[in-house]
């Protein structure tokens, strides 16, 4: 089971661990990003996530970032590529900033995986 970070819209502040094996996936607030100018929480934060976020530190995103990877048999990489860049945020929502984020609706909870990644399987759900 792989820990990732994706960035949840609606929450944009949160960092959103994910966790998956076989049929099983969970998305939990693992922790905060890391802004530039929150020195606080850079002192509070171990020296390996610091070194870790100051090489992705973006101006205005601060350290958020997503990194994905899948590996499996018979994976359909359209299928997963399709489906992510269905998740993204469009330019008009992103053009909202933080705030606006913040006001767009959650997706379900099991919406990630509704759509199944698999040429072969039926699609799976958390539900």
């Amino acid at each position: 089971m792989q820990p990732r970070s994706p960035v949840v819209g609606s929450r944009p502040d949160s960092v959103v661990a994910w966790r998956s094996a076989g049929p099983y996936l969970e998305l939990a607030e693992a922790d905060r990003w890391l802004e530039q100018w929150d020195d606080p929480a850079w002192e509070a934060a171990s020296s390996q996530r610091r070194t870790l976020a100051s090489s992705f530190c973006h101006n205005y995103y601060g350290e958020r970032r997503n990194e994905l990877t899948f590996t499996g048999v018979g994976l359909d990489p359209q299928r997963i590529r399709s489906a992510l860049d269905a998740a993204l945020l469009t330019d008009a929502e992103l053009s909202l900033g933080r705030e606006g984020w913040a006001a767009i609706p959650a997706p379900p909870p099991c919406a990630c995986v509704s759509a199944g990644t698999s040429k072969n399987s039926a699609p799976r759900s958390c539900c």
